[in-house]
């Protein structure tokens, strides 16, 4: 028969720990940071999928709102690469935004757009995980994410409605976790076709957060992208972008005292 050790042993390896213990921390430093724990594991559902949301946060002055999916893995590394080689720091961020008139959403929304979300963060496409076939890659974790996101918006959308007067709400997603995250430097030129390895002297940099912004929504687009002529492939990549934050859990505190939206007009 199993002892209390080796039942505590199941219970940690479950994650439902870190879950508990970031509910905790975002409650506790309310006050500072702005952000109050709205949902804790939310369940959503749309006519494909369905599912559950660990954590949905709401900034309690920016009419903002972060979905987040909490992973603990031990002694491991996240490494992010961009196409570029180096992932500069970006301050825009594709989230589902939604803007009411008088208490109706507003012709054209909700959308996904292009936001200023500060902390500035390495921007990346790629994310190499160690191999482990029960850890789900960040592009799957990203992609339900995406969904649930849409999903939450239509679930609140009559009761927020109900408030009436103008205002906005956009919908950010973030992966919180206890890996280490580093980001790799290299030059593309530099990758041997022959194996297509990176030099082994490439830097890796270590950071707290970074965004991923790659085409995470799998649904066809509707409709057909405005784009001049030659530029319909770029325009048709970008719809179906979006961006998913990536946190290292012992600096999310640090991420949400720093999260703003330069977007005051909207408020």
């Amino acid at each position: 028969m199993p002892g209390p050790t080796d039942q505590l042993s199941s219970v940690n390896r479950s994650g439902y720990p870190l879950q508990i213990a970031i509910a905790h921390a975002v409650k506790a430093r309310s006050r500072v940071h702005g952000w109050r724990v709205l949902y804790e594991e939310h369940s959503w559902r749309n006519p494909r999928e369905e599912g559950f949301i660990d954590l949905v946060l709401e900034h309690v002055n920016l009419q903002v709102v972060l979905l987040i999916e909490c992973k603990r893995l031990q002694n491991k590394q996240w490494t992010l690469l961009s196409p570029e080689g180096h992932a500069k720091p970006h301050r825009h961020a594709r989230g589902l935004r939604t803007e009411r008139v008088k208490g109706q959403v507003a012709l054209g929304f909700p959308r996904w757009s292009d936001e200023p979300a500060d902390p500035a963060t390495p921007e990346a496409m790629f994310c190499v995980m160690p191999k482990d076939a029960r850890d789900p890659t960040v592009e799957r974790v990203g992609a339900e994410l995406v969904s649930a996101a849409e999903a939450l918006e239509i679930e609140e959308r009559d009761y927020l409605n109900r408030r009436g007067g103008d205002s906005r709400r956009i919908y950010f997603a973030a992966i919180v976790t206890t890996a280490d995250l580093s980001v790799c430097s290299f030059d593309p030129s530099s990758i041997s076709l022959a194996d297509g390895m990176i030099p082994c002297n490439a830097p890796l940099s270590p950071v707290h957060a970074v965004r991923i912004t790659k085409q995470l929504s799998t649904q066809p687009v509707g409709g057909v992208p405005v784009a001049q002529f030659g530029q319909e492939a770029d325009a048709l990549v970008k719809a179906k972008e979006r961006t998913v934050f990536v946190i290292n859990a012992a600096h999310l505190d640090e991420f949400l005292r720093d999260f703003d939206v330069d977007d005051r007009e909207k408020e």
